[in-house]
């Protein structure tokens, strides 16, 4: 379930970009990009095989892609010239209890944590236009379907699964 394309002089592999769909089949996202070519060939292979991607995903009616990199990379530019344009930064966290299986505190009532069902993807959906900023909703999704193909999926496939916290109904 994912289009990976390559660059080879010969038995020699110069680069290698890998995609994946995303929660929809309207968006996927790079999740792999390796240029092994000499300095002078790397942004060239690299941008040509985004561009591959990208020909690929335009076949298959894909509306966006996603390609997320390291503030420090040096992928930076040149992505932005084969079409990519940055439009959030994360920061990311990490529990060790979790993986020490240490408890890591109870919520305070009245709220209920549940699993995600079909009814609150519009309320969800909803609440993500009402919040993020202008350029992030216009990346992700102006639609519900859009938003719903852009998250990031493999959530199910993982045995884990999405939770709605809900106060008061």
């Amino acid at each position: 379930h994912r289009y990976t394309v390559l660059c080879l002089k010969g038995q020699t592999m110069r680069g290698l970009a890998s995609a994946k769909k995303r929660a929809g089949r309207t968006a996927w996202e790079v999740d792999y990009l390796s240029v092994t070519a000499p300095p002078e060939q790397r942004e060239a292979i690299g941008q040509e095989l985004l561009n591959q991607i990208s020909k690929e995903a335009i076949k298959k009616g894909v509306e966006r892609i996603f390609l997320r990199l390291p503030e420090e990379s040096p992928w930076m530019e040149p992505v932005q010239r084969v079409g990519f344009r940055p439009y959030a930064k994360e920061r990311l966290y990490r529990l060790d209890a979790v993986r020490e299986h240490q408890p890591t505190g109870r919520s305070q009532g009245p709220y209920l944590l549940r699993p995600q069902g079909r009814a609150d993807y519009q309320p969800l959906f909803q609440l993500f236009s009402s919040i993020v900023p202008e350029g992030v909703k216009t990346a992700e999704g102006l639609t519900l379907r859009q938003g719903r193909d852009s998250r990031e999926g493999g959530w199910e496939g993982l045995g884990k699964r999405q939770l709605v916290c809900e106060k008061d109904g």
